[in-house]
């Protein structure tokens, strides 16, 4: 019996030597792969991607968007006072309209003004303006662009109005003609 507790303490103190050397080195961070703090409960994060594998992104927070624009041009003619188009939503999507541009020449004309209107239904109810901004002439003719940030919404399968209008001119009469480019972009969202 003797023996065996003696090869049972031997056993102990070899045991208690290994653990301690264990955590002594625990303590130097010799256990810590490259790169990584020790000690501190840290730990660095080491990434290293070639140009040739980028490290992949993904928007998270919005992953339904899908891009949309419109644009259009054309021409108010002598004695019109505006012209319309129509963008169709489709079914099965929701319409988010961010912004409304445009840019009208007013030409043999005076006191005409040009002006960019947007309609668009959701829920029912419609809204939508957006004011030009005179910025002079252009050559002989007067010059006016608009651009407006939005916020609207347009329902699935409904028709978002664009509409490039004009006041009268100095006389109370359309005279001459209004040249214009108008574009609508946003992005399209999927509607279960």
């Amino acid at each position: 019996m003797n023996n065996i507790y003696k090869n049972v303490r031997f056993g102990g103190t070899a045991l208690a030597v290994l653990l301690t050397a264990s955590i002594a080195a625990l303590g130097q961070g010799n256990n810590q792969p490259s790169g990584q703090a020790s000690g501190t409960g840290t730990s660095n994060v080491v990434v290293t991607n070639s140009p040739a594998q980028p490290v992949p992104v993904k928007d998270q927070d919005n992953p339904a968007r899908q891009p949309f624009q419109w644009q259009n041009s054309g021409t108010i003619a002598a004695g019109s006072d505006r012209v319309d188009f129509t963008i169709q939503v489709p079914a099965g999507k929701r319409l988010v309209i961010e912004q409304l541009s445009g840019a009208a020449s007013v030409n043999n004309s005076v006191g005409t003004v040009p002006r960019f209107l947007i309609a668009s239904f959701s829920g029912g109810i419609a809204s939508g303006y957006a004011p030009g901004a005179y910025v002079g002439n252009d050559g002989m003719s007067p010059r006016v662009y608009a651009s407006q940030q939005l916020r609207m919404y347009a329902d699935p399968g409904t028709n978002v109005s664009v509409e490039v209008q004009r006041s009268s001119d100095n006389v109370g009469g359309y005279s001459g003609t209004v040249s214009f480019t108008v574009s609508v972009t946003g992005y399209l969202v999927n509607i279960p």
